[in-house]
């Protein structure tokens, strides 16, 4: 027997109200993630391209059940099997998605610089 898993997707729910991201399957370019995102003071979009499955969290988790986001990651995976035996073959595809969670506190620091 001969199995192929190929990823078509990965869909992230950030627990925060924004849309879910879709991301794409692993045999798609994705943009990578560069550290001027992050040091832009724009919010969004800063001009600069996100990294591909890239969230802007916008707010803390405080006003979320539990003071908590609530993530989900579900990935879409595309199985191809074949089995050859004397007289004979099958194949066929399986879907196999898996889903994983978690709960990511977001806080806020503000800090304010004066002359000495």
């Amino acid at each position: 027997m001969t199995a192929t898993a190929v990823n078509s997707s990965v869909t992230i729910n950030w627990g925060d109200g924004s849309l879910p991201t879709i991301c794409p399957g692993a045999l798609l370019p994705f943009t990578p993630y560069n550290d001027l995102i992050d040091a832009s003071p724009l919010t969004p979009p800063s001009g600069l391209p996100s990294p591909t499955c890239g969230h802007h969290i916008e707010k803390t988790s405080i006003t979320q059940p539990g003071g908590v986001n609530n993530v989900s990651a579900s990935s879409a995976w595309i199985v191809n099997w074949t089995a050859v035996w004397p007289g004979g073959g099958a194949g066929g595809v399986v879907p196999v998605p898996l889903t994983s969670n978690y709960q990511q506190r977001i806080g806020e620091l503000q800090v304010l610089v004066t002359p000495n």
